[in-house]
Parts: C-alpha cells; structure tokens; sequence
C-alpha cells in the first residue's frame, strides 16, 4: 500500500521524518454504535518528500510513502554457493517461507534485515515449482509464487507487519507473516453487501467469455515426432458452438503427458470465463469498517439475485473534516 500527506509548508515536525521513519496511521470510529476505539490501520515507511507552492505562495509539504512490504522490495533471490537457480517444489507457503528465509531472514546470513522475523507456515498451501534465477527480485517472485498456488486451488497471501499492529513486537521491529488461503476472514455466511440492505452503491458486474477454451501443448521433438497434447475446457465449450477458442503453448522439451496436461489446465485457467464484480460500500450500524470488515476479508456482495464471493483486496481511506470516506476497490 502507498499513503501521502499534504502537510502545511511549515509543518513543525516534518524534521522528523527521514527515510524509512515508520508511519502509524491510527483511527477510531466514534459514530459507531458502540464507538470504535482507537485501533492502528496501517504502517509504513516515509520515502520521498515534496515541496510546493501555488499561485498565491500558498505552500505545501507533501510525505508519501509505501506500505512495510517495501522491506521485501529491491532484493535479489540469491541461490546457494555454486548454484545458479533456488530450485522449489513444496506447499506455496513453505515455498514462501523457504525464499524469504534465504534471503531476508535467519538464514540470509549478513543480508538478514535488521530486527525481522518470519512467522511459522502450516505447509497446507497449493503446491508449487519454481526454479528462481538469481536475477529475480524476491517480492514480485513471492507474489508470482502466491498467485500461481490461488489459480491452482488453495493460495496464499503475505504480509509485514510491526508493533503498531501486533502487539507481541517491540517498536522498530518486524514479522512477514502468512495467510492460508488468505490473511483475513471469511465472513460471508454473515456480512452481505447489497442495496436493499443500504450498505451497497454502485454496484457493476461483468461477464467476459473464455479467451481460450482448448490448447495445443507443444513438448520434445519435431515436426511429426514433436509429443502435443490436446486440453480442452469442456465446459467453457458447451456454451455455444461458435465459442471455440483455440491457442498454441510451447513447452520446450517436456514429454511427460501429465505435466504437459498440467501446463495446458494452468494455461485455461488464466484464460477461462472470467466474473467481475465491482461495488462500494456505505457504512451502516451492521457493517462498519475497522470492527465487521477489514482488508482481506471475504464477504457477499448481492446484486440482481445472485451472491458472489468477494474478497476486499483493497481500502482507499480519505481523510476529511467531516470524517473517513471509505472505498472498497476490486
């Protein structure tokens, strides 16, 4: 996550902030019955300053900053001596565990961030294979890892969290913990989003048809002799006759037909039938950001008679005299 602060030019404290000083942002819901006590929502580190003036030499301090997952940002995936590649074949999570462990934990030796710890995964997490080449960067390869273990059946989510949102950490130390099959709750059997409850606005749903619905896996060999295995998504087929949407995949020198069926599956699935479901919510007694839902959660969102599982994977706060505007982005 990101946050900026528009600040008077002279600020007093600005000062005080330097890079990577650690940004707490703490709310409290007093409307709410009964009142939201002061909890903290986020943390980040500051990273970048601006300076500005309008027209009427009216000027202003502008803080930004990233959320604490920075700290996995701009690292390389290092291998072991000798080795070119980290090679993984486990549950994503133990996956997870195993790249940031080697490279920003205990066992990263003197590359280990300072104060940082990483939680204990349960091991229950799609599984993945990978070979990591030493020139990737260890965040966007722990999200490619999260996301191909969500595409293949159980996910994964990860995050770094400090004292200001986990009590057992003292100020200025940090945990990457993890989330099976996501860190928030499932909340759909009792928190639903719709209308005619008045917690709903502006609802939007889409339904785009599959890209591809059958695929040619190309393996070892040439011309005649080259090993292709046919995938076809049947369902996707039987909609319409007309609907056939055929694609080629190269998958270099594998003759296994298992594994040449399980590039062709994971193929469909990126490009099947895909249902957008898009709304934001109003805050009403009965759901309140902060204490019923928070970032991560899985809820209902009704719309034109049909439920669908929604998974909050954004908030955008605003913060206003007259109090938070909160928006859920899907």
């Amino acid at each position: 996550g990101l946050f900026q602060l528009k600040l008077p030019g002279d600020y007093a404290k600005r000062a005080q902030l330097t890079l990577d000083t650690q940004i707490e942002v703490w709310r409290k819901d007093s409307a709410a019955v009964p009142p939201i006590a002061w909890y903290c929502d986020a943390e980040y580190f500051y990273k970048a300053p601006e300076k500005f003036s309008d027209d009427d030499g009216v000027k202003t301090f502008s803080a930004e900053g990233a959320g604490l997952l920075a700290m996995l940002d701009g690292v390389l995936v290092i291998p072991a001596s000798g080795q070119e590649m980290t090679s993984l074949s486990a549950a994503a999570d133990s996956a997870l565990y195993t790249l940031a462990d080697n490279n920003v934990g205990a066992g990263a030796g003197s590359r280990q961030k300072s104060n940082f710890s990483i939680a204990s995964v349960s091991g229950t997490a799609s599984s993945v294979t990978r070979d990591v080449r030493r020139s990737e960067y260890l965040l966007r390869t722990m999200q490619q890892l999260a996301d191909a273990a969500r595409k293949a059946g159980t996910g994964v989510e990860f995050e770094v969290v400090g004292a200001g949102r986990d009590a057992t950490l003292a100020a200025g130390y940090f945990k990457l913990k993890f989330g099976v099959p996501y860190l928030g709750t499932d909340k759909r059997a009792t928190l639903v989003f719709a209308e005619e409850r008045g917690n709903m606005r502006q609802p939007r749903l889409k339904i785009d048809a599959a890209k591809v619905t059958r695929v040619y896996v190309a393996g070892v060999g040439e011309a005649a002799s080259q090993v292709i295995q046919q995938v076809t998504d049947a369902t996707a087929e039987s909609e319409s006759p007309w609907n056939r949407k055929e694609a080629w995949l190269d998958a270099g020198d594998q003759a296994d037909t298992a594994a040449l069926t399980a590039a062709g599956n994971t193929y469909l699935r990126d490009n099947r039938k895909k249902t957008t479901f898009r709304f934001q919510p109003v805050e009403t007694e009965a759901t309140r950001y902060g204490r019923d839902w928070n970032l991560s959660d899985v809820v209902t969102g009704r719309f034109d008679g049909t439920d669908y599982a929604e998974q909050i994977t954004s908030v955008r706060v605003t913060v206003q005299t007259s109090g938070d505007d909160i928006e859920k982005i899907e």
